[in-house]
């Protein structure tokens, strides 16, 4: 019966995934862009974006709950649906310079921290399946606000002794809130952190390259960022 539950609760979470990320990919359509970063990092946006908005709107409604999802990003999918029909050009993105990857060889510095933080990003995926939040933070303010909101099914205030569930933005726990209400368990509670950490490099390295910085500088920028201790725990 659990074994059940646990699958029906994961079909209807990849149902809502998908039908999220379509809506996403036909709002980032709505940009004129062609490098593969630019289109990640708008996906990305746009999908929390939506995700963000439902849960907002189905609060008001206190249904927050696995249906109160899917029918909202059904609903709203199917607007946007319409709308990208409607239009076919949007904003032109200022593009950047292409290069290519046989340009990285001649920069053995490059590959040798590109290496060792897709190791550590490796590592942190796994860590993150498999070790459980455990940290006095989340504990103590991350995970408790989304467990009040899963069981009363709306954002609104509650009695709590942490003030900060009150009165700080709710945007990053309502990203882990969204896989909780579906699975009911916190396997992907490291997943929004692990995404942002993989997109704010990119831009890094974008931003570098928006500035006509060449590929060495611009990927120097972006792992040096990404190698920043503080940043490295957060990821």
């Amino acid at each position: 019966m659990l074994i059940n539950s646990s699958v029906s609760s994961l079909i209807l979470f990849m149902a809502d995934g998908l039908i999220v990320g379509l809506a996403s990919w036909y709002l980032m359509r709505l940009f004129a862009v062609d490098h593969f970063l630019e289109r990640f990092i708008l996906f990305v946006l746009f999908g929390s974006a939506v995700i963000i908005f439902s849960t907002y709107a189905l609060s008001l409604m206190r249904r927050i709950q696995p249906f109160g999802y899917l029918i909202f990003h059904a609903v709203f999918f199917f607007g946007i649906f319409l709308l990208r029909r409607k239009r076919h050009s949007g904003p032109v993105l200022q593009s950047i310079a292409p290069f290519k990857a046989a340009e990285i060889k001649k920069h053995p510095l490059i590959m040798i921290m590109g290496g060792a933080l897709a190791i550590f990003l490796i590592s942190s995926l796994f860590l993150g399946f498999f070790v459980p939040p455990n940290n006095w933070d989340s504990m103590s303010y991350h995970l408790s606000r989304v467990g009040y909101w899963r069981q009363h099914g709306t954002l609104a205030p509650y009695a709590i002794q942490d003030m900060r569930q009150l009165y700080l933005l709710p945007n990053a726990e309502i990203l882990l809130l969204w896989p909780i209400v579906f699975l009911k368990s916190d396997v992907l509670a490291f997943l929004p952190q692990w995404v942002s950490y993989v997109g704010v490099m990119g831009l890094v390295f974008l931003l570098a390259r928006h500035l006509e910085f060449s590929l060495f500088p611009s990927l120097f920028s972006a792992f040096i960022w990404a190698s920043c201790t503080e940043i490295m725990l957060e990821a």
